[in-house]
């Protein structure tokens, strides 16, 4: 425990072994327990709040691991078999809420958990197995709930704990109140925490939840309830595997009736109780009771609209599983009887175009939870489109059908009607449009009949279209009460919506939907009236509460704003063959005001709006803007720069964000804009907001990720069209350099402490293709760094070789590649392995080197002259190979071998001959026979030298390539290469049988992978450059970009052949180590702690030299440090340094002085004590130890005076006279006078002194460093007066 209060890793580890012995004495299978279990609790709780992340983390591991044998000699967890609930819950809950905690150790690969949560999942299943009660397995069960909701565990942590329970064996142990647990949780908890972790959660807890619910304890509503918690958008989606698996949990529930006898088994096998219960359900909802009152089936308990519509739709899909032929369903097919189900709510429906005497809480409940069972349908999804999903569907059609045109009355009804309260014909007209939205889905989507339903529905469209616009032309009507026109500004903005809607696009061909055009085209200009009407409602309707004026105003200018969109789109469509894509003299006969006039209206609004409310009016921008674009390029900018504006805004709401940056990168990246950024402030314009994108994305992951993926249209029309390259200006072909440039080498180098974040990722997507999140956050929707250079580089494989045009291109993307390079490698920047720096030159070496066959015989001399002396200097291996493996690809088959001799008679470095030798072998083994003869003759010459360097790695590395190239002349027959080298075989004859350090260093350069077994032509593919040649090479693996991520950014793009393979046809590289040629261990920085085998007899055991707590008064604690000592520091050794002038020796000195116990020390100039170097040697000693100022003008007197007092003066030099130091016995109250660190004392002062001492020696230097000197004497005087007393 004292060794635990030390800070320093390597003063505590060889303690850490000795906690085995405490573990072991804690164990009883051998008898009665020698140690009770709360020493080693004890032990890890200090442990636990130690200041040490790693120390922490092993004492976590150890805890959760260390094991024991029990009575049968089994080994067990032993901290599991010795369970402490009360520490676990407590203290190990604390420490295991740390994310840092969580950081993968180097071991295990990227996709793998970490130490830590796989170590949680043993642990808690086999606390379970020891658990041998059943009562024990529920309260621990229960209590880990209350301890998860009570600790408020971070993202990571609760990411791992809900992996760790829904890896448990089920066992029926949570009731009610652990569902409203669970609910806290995921309500609360995570409410904060990074989409993909809350998503992964909720997986993970409704697993959990389903292996552990104990059925006897809980109600179906109960788990209804619970369910309604989970988010459709983040992982329980219908139709998804989750969904699928509730479902199919449902069944075996159903099947378990007859074994453990359960009300929801019992409800869910007989389908006559179900009914019942599910239509008792929605009329207490409907009529607003709280509680169910059906005792018998034990399920009285409250539930709520959302909760009841999920419940509902789910037990639907639950019966149409049953159905054996899915292949076809017929109109007959009845499941559910959902007339039946749901009559309390179609009757109130119903209700609405007969009477008006309808409770408005009953109206609401009807609408609502009709809208929330269409919404959890999930009806936009294809997968609901097949499958035993379509049975509901279509029996949910016909059940609704009729609705639709009672709630198209009712809503023309809530246009203008007195008799109701505005707020009341507010709400009712909302919901019931988001209703109709949802119903239109449902019953337009499939193929249409022309049966009464479907009439009746279209023609109360038609009037409520009717109703609605000629409402919207009362202008003296909206002036005196603009609330009366609110419900008419939604309703055409949802008829816009709908018309415009995919689910209706057979509807368009029917002559319903010509007529409702007709009132559209005639009514709907008067509504584009852009006016401030947030000032009128002030007011007109003061009376009115300001949260609701303040929801009125959003839902105008919103809906508003979708009219004007819908306007536009009927331009555009009437316009086809018009250049810009939209008339102008049409939208000024539709719209009534011209695109600038829409324009600018349309940024001021964006300037005012409320975030929720920007998409229509984003929308409207990017129609206006190319018809803008050509009459005044100042608005263009001005509306670009607004909309940047408006991005950096919403970054405060995530759920506006996204939507925004996609608009806004759209807008940028119109190619219309693109062909025309000829102009330089257009071109500077987009350069410029594409940098801000890019740098946004270095610090929120996905931002980059949109833009490449928006970016790509705009490259398959410039680029892969050929005829229209030769169209490209200057500054397209600029900006489409500078997007690769930055999107091949887009990334971050992310610190330790927060690599938690992306190892998670890599674990969520390791769990497959199948699990939910994965099926929902697909890898178009992916924001991982290294998914931009995926994207960008299959942007770059589309491109063609035997394209004039691409090659052109592609030859200046290289150059300005090798150009960003070199400023990279000039920079001052720290390039050390895994810097940022050594990131961006793989990154651009990876990008030149899918880029080589794009290289003709003009263009590889220039490439060569400018990347050869890339190599000159000291570079990280991996774009060293990189480099190097290029010039071997454009070498093997050119006659350009004379630059590799240039190079070499310009290397410098040992590094850089190696590279030399590395590409002349690699050369010589991949050149064609027309070369490979001469290329050797050449080489060989230029080798030999090297081979008798005097420096040892240049000799290993040279004798290496030439037993290589040897090897390879003997296989080819080269006759002439060996008659005329015939002295390299004599030198290899010569060290066959040596055993020395030049053999085996050789015979590890022989074995590393890049002469074993690399193959610079066979071994050319993405998965080399990407994957393999990065891991080799020691790059960390999240740098690696595996195949199947280029594959996923764009399947089809690798079902063609390209100019280089996705895959290595074989996988001897795969199989190879990684490591560097350098016989150093590349062991890493970190700090691992790990049981040792042998224990340590002595261990290091630093000395406390107070007994006493510190204060916040130091020289209080001064005070008590000298009291605490036992001793006065009065009359004691006085230490005179004023001769001394170097800081460095004076701090040593100073710290020498407090810790022996020196009464005062004396300087020259206390503003010593303020030096940088001099605070780095004495640490924090000047704060303890009493000191002076004395000059050395004013040393004389001094010495003076204090011989007065009875102080004997001893000098440290060498003088004539001088006393050995073994034989001198120090005076009790002594000065120690110390001299200059050149000069010594000066004859003056030597006068002075009582006595002179010399320090004994044996060597042949002169003397000591004064520091040392001083120490030494300081030393004796302390075991004369101190320590021989107290002995």
């Amino acid at each position: 425990m004292q060794t635990l209060e030390e800070t320093q890793i390597h003063v505590i580890k060889p303690v850490l072994s000795r906690i085995q012995d405490i573990i072991a004495a804690t164990c009883d299978h051998e008898g009665p327990l020698l140690l009770d279990i709360s020493w080693l609790t004890t032990i890890y709780k200090r442990i636990f709040f130690h200041e040490s992340k790693i120390l922490i983390k092993w004492a976590i591991l150890t805890y959760l691991t260390s094991t024991s044998q029990d009575n049968n000699g089994k080994e067990v967890i032993h901290m599991a078999k010795n369970f402490v609930s009360k520490f676990f819950f407590t203290d190990v809950f604390r420490a295991l809420n740390n994310s840092v905690c969580y950081i993968r150790d180097t071991e295990f690969s990227r996709d793998q958990p970490s130490s830590i949560a796989v170590a949680l999942t043993t642990f808690l299943s086999s606390q379970i197995d020891l658990t041998t009660q059943s009562n024990m397995k529920v309260t621990f069960l229960n209590e880990l709930l209350e301890a998860i909701v009570q600790e408020r565990l971070g993202p990571y942590p609760l990411l791992y704990f809900s992996f760790a329970l829904s890896k448990l064996q089920p066992f029926p142990a949570w009731d009610s109140n652990a569902l409203l647990k669970i609910n806290m949780i995921l309500f609360d908890c995570i409410a904060t925490h990074p989409t993909l972790i809350k998503a992964t959660v909720q997986c993970f807890m409704l697993q959990a939840m389903m292996n552990m619910i104990k059925l006897q304890n809980v109600a179906l509503l109960d788990i209804a309830n619970c369910l309604a918690v989970f988010r459709k958008e983040d992982c329980f989606l219908r139709g998804r595997s989750l969904w699928i698996k509730v479902c199919e949990w449902l069944t075996t529930v159903s099947q378990d009736s007859y074994i453990v006898p359960n009300p929801i088994s019992k409800i869910l096998s007989k389908k006559s109780e179900m009914i019942d219960f599910l239509r008792i359900t929605v009329n207490d909802v409907i009529d607003s009771r709280n509680q169910d009152v059906s005792s018998s089936t034990n399920n009285s308990r409250f539930i709520n609209i959302p909760a009841l519509g999920r419940l509902l739709v789910l037990i639907g899909d639950y019966y149409s599983s049953e159905v054996n032929d899915n292949s076809k369903v017929e109109d007959n097919l009845v499941v559910l009887p959902w007339q039946v189900i749901l009559e309390s709510a179609i009757s109130v429906i119903s209700r609405l175009k007969n009477s008006t005497y309808v409770s408005q809480e009953k109206i609401q409940n009807a609408t609502l939870l009709i809208y929330n069972i269409l919404s959890e349908m999930n009806l936009d999804d294809p997968v609901i489109q097949q499958g035993p999903y379509c049975i509901m569907n279509k029996q949910l059609q016909l059940t609704l059908a009729p609705m639709v045109s009672t709630l198209l009355q009712f809503t023309r009804l809530q246009l203008h009607n007195p008799g109701t309260q505005i707020v009341n014909r507010f709400e009712n007209c909302q919901l019931c449009l988001k209703l109709l939205e949802e119903m239109i889905k449902l019953l337009w989507k499939y193929n249409i009949n022309n049966d009464g339903d479907f009439s009746s529905s279209a023609n109360a469209l038609i009037a409520l279209t009717a109703t609605c616009f000629k409402s919207l032309s009362n202008a003296e009507l909206i002036e005196e009460s603009p609330l009366e026109n609110i419900n008419s500004v939604m309703t055409a903005a949802w008829v816009s919506k709908i018309l415009t809607a995919d689910c209706t696009l057979d509807f368009i061909k029917t002559p319903y939907y010509q007529q409702i055009l007709t009132s559209i085209k005639d009514y709907i200009p008067k509504v584009v009236v852009i006016h401030d009407y947030r000032k009128d409602l002030l007011d007109v309707h003061s009376h009115l509460d300001k949260s609701f004026k303040g929801l009125v105003t959003v839902e105008y200018i919103k809906c508003q704003w979708l009219c004007i969109s819908f306007l536009i789109k009927l331009a555009i469509n009437t316009s086809i063959n018009d250049e810009v894509g939209l008339s102008k003299i049409l939208l000024l006969k539709i719209c009534r005001k011209s695109p600038v006039e829409l324009l600018n209206e349309a940024v001021d609004a964006l300037d005012i709006a409320p975030i929720n409310t920007a998409e229509s009016i984003l929308r409207c921008i990017q129609l206006l803007l190319p018809a803008v674009f050509t009459d005044d390029e100042s608005i263009y900018l001005r509306t670009i720069n607004c909309l940047w504006n408006h991005v950096n805004y919403c970054k405060q709401s995530h759920e506006n964000f996204w939507p925004t940056l996609a608009s806004f990168i759209a807008t940028l990246l119109q190619p219309h804009f693109i062909r025309r950024i000829n102009s330089d402030s257009v071109y500077s314009m987009i350069t410029e907001y594409t940098v801000k994108l890019f740098e946004l994305g270095n610090s929120q992951q996905g931002v980059s990720n949109y833009f490449v993926g928006q970016f790509e249209p705009v490259w398959s029309e410039l680029l892969l069209e050929a005829d229209r390259l030769i169209s490209l200006d200057e500054n397209s072909k600029k900006f489409l350099e500078m997007v690769l440039v930055r999107a091949c080498t887009h990334g971050n180098c992310y610190r330790k402490a927060i690599m938690h974040l992306q190892d998670s990722r890599s674990f969520i997507r390791s769990l497959g293709p199948t699990f939910p999140v994965n099926q929902l956050f697909s890898v178009k929707k992916d924001r991982c760094d290294y998914l931009v250079r995926a994207h960008a580089i299959n942007l770059l494989c589309q491109l063609s070789v035997g394209n004039e045009k691409h090659k052109k291109f592609v030859h200046g993307y290289l150059l300005h590649l090798l150009e960003q390079d070199e400023k990279t490698h000039a920079s001052k920047k720290r390039s050390f392995i895994n810097s940022h720096v050594h990131f961006t030159r793989c990154r651009i070496w990876q990008t030149i080197m899918v880029l080589l066959p794009f290289i003709d015989e003009e263009f590889a001399e220039i490439f060569l002259c400018k990347s050869l002396k890339l190599l000159h200097g000291q570079i990280q291996p991996s774009v060293r190979r990189m480099i190097e493996w290029a010039a071997i690809l454009l070498l093997r088959n050119r006659n350009l071998h004379y630059l590799l001799q240039d190079y070499y008679y310009t290397t410098n470095t040992v590094s850089s001959l190696c590279s030399y030798l590395g590409m002349i072998f690699h050369v010589s083994l991949t050149t064609s026979e027309e070369y490979q003869e001469s290329v050797i003759v050449n080489a060989l010459p230029l080798i030999l030298p090297l081979a008798l360097a005097n420096n040892f790695g240049i000799r290993c590395f040279a004798h290496a390539v030439l037993q290589k190239i040897w090897q390879l002349c003997l296989q080819k027959k080269l006759a002439l290469i060996l008659d005329r080298f015939s002295v390299v075989e004599l030198l290899f004859a010569d060290k066959a049988n040596s055993i020395g350090e030049s053999s085996k260093q050789r015979q590890k350069i022989l074995e590393n992978f890049y002469f074993s077994a690399f193959n610079p032509v066979t071994h050319y593919s993405i998965q080399t450059i990407f994957q393999t040649l990065p891991r080799l090479t020691l790059v960390c693996d999240e740098e690696w970009i595996s195949p199947e991520s280029f594959a996923c950014v764009n399947p089809s793009l690798w079902n063609k052949e390209r100019h280089i393979a996705l895959l290595n046809k074989d996988s001897s590289l795969e199989m190879c180590q990684s490591g560097n040629f350098k016989t150093k261990s590349t062991a890493s920085n970190d700090i691992k702690i790990t049981n040792m085998s042998e224990q340590s007899e002595n261990v290091q055991q630093k000395i406390t030299p107070w007994k006493i707590f510190p204060t916040d008064d130091e020289s209080i604690l001064a005070k008590q440090l000298t009291l605490s000592n036992g001793k006065s520091r009065e009359d004691g050794l006085i230490v005179v340094a004023s001769l001394i002038d170097k800081a460095a020796n004076l701090g040593g000195l100073c710290r020498t002085c407090e810790i022996l116990g020196v009464s005062r020390l004396v300087l020259n100039n206390k503003n010593f004590m303020e030096n940088r170097e001099f605070q780095s040697l004495s640490v924090t000693a000047h704060k303890w130890i009493p000191t002076a100022e004395v000059r050395v003008e004013e040393l004389e007197e001094y010495l003076i005076s204090m011989k007065q007092l009875g102080y004997v003066v001893v000098g440290v030099e060498q003088t004539a006279n001088s006393t050995e130091l073994t034989k001198h016995n120090f005076a009790k109250k002594s000065i120690l006078l110390l001299g200059n660190e050149r000069e010594g004392i000066p004859v003056p002062l030597l006068q002075l002194m009582d006595e002179c001492v010399a320090i004994p020696q044996l060597g042949t230097i002169r003397s000591f460093n004064v520091h040392v000197s001083g120490a030494i004497l300081i030393w004796e005087y302390s075991k004369q007066h101190h320590f021989l007393d107290s002995s």
